[in-house]
């Protein structure tokens, strides 16, 4: 079971996923359970429950330290984060009803921001919470603000259930309006 642990942990890391030691233990053990899975299969059922999971849950972090003190830095490999939400910060809430450009993101530990910097084809307006992005350096960030372009987000996929209302254009966009989340 360790050297099968010690495979899907790096199968995991070599696609920018990160994982706390308590989860791939029982995801592992869970999968291996009265299944007739092979390693292979394990790897990619480990890397599709990665997904539907919440990273506060089950990641470690990936970004530097306090990234929200730091004024400016550039930062260099891949980073996958989890959307948490997402708002057009170009328009008044009440029009951006059906609208996002501004992402609420998370490594897990550390909460962070990213700004639509360059038209993005690869960002649509209809990011589920809980979705899962690789962040591709260099980046530059000021104040944990992520500076994103298309070159260097790529949108994972997956979604957390729990986070599909709360979370959601319309419940954001409700919440700061004083509506009722329909």
């Amino acid at each position: 079971m360790s050297n099968l642990l010690v495979s899907v942990r790096s199968f995991l890391a070599t696609n920018h996923m990160l994982v706390d030691d308590e989860w791939l233990s029982g995801c592992v053990e869970y999968l291996s359970e009265d299944n007739n899975y092979n390693e292979s299969e394990i790897k990619q059922l480990s890397k599709e429950q990665w997904l539907l999971n919440n990273l506060k849950d089950i990641c470690p972090g990936s970004l530097p330290k306090d990234l929200k003190n730091i004024h400016k830095i550039l930062l260099t490999g891949r980073f996958t984060l989890q959307i948490n939400a997402a708002i057009d910060i170009g328009t008044p809430a009440y029009q951006q009803y059906l609208k996002l450009q501004k992402l609420y993101m998370t490594d897990g530990v550390q909460d962070v921001s990213g700004i639509e910097y360059r038209p993005m084809r690869n960002l649509s307006c209809d990011i589920t919470p809980g979705c899962k992005v690789l962040i591709k350096g260099p980046i530059e960030c000021r104040r944990g603000i992520l500076l994103l372009t298309e070159s260097n987000m790529e949108l994972l996929g997956g979604e957390v259930q729990e986070m599909a209302i709360s979370n959601s254009l319309s419940g954001l966009l409700s919440s700061k309006l004083g509506l009722t989340v329909m």
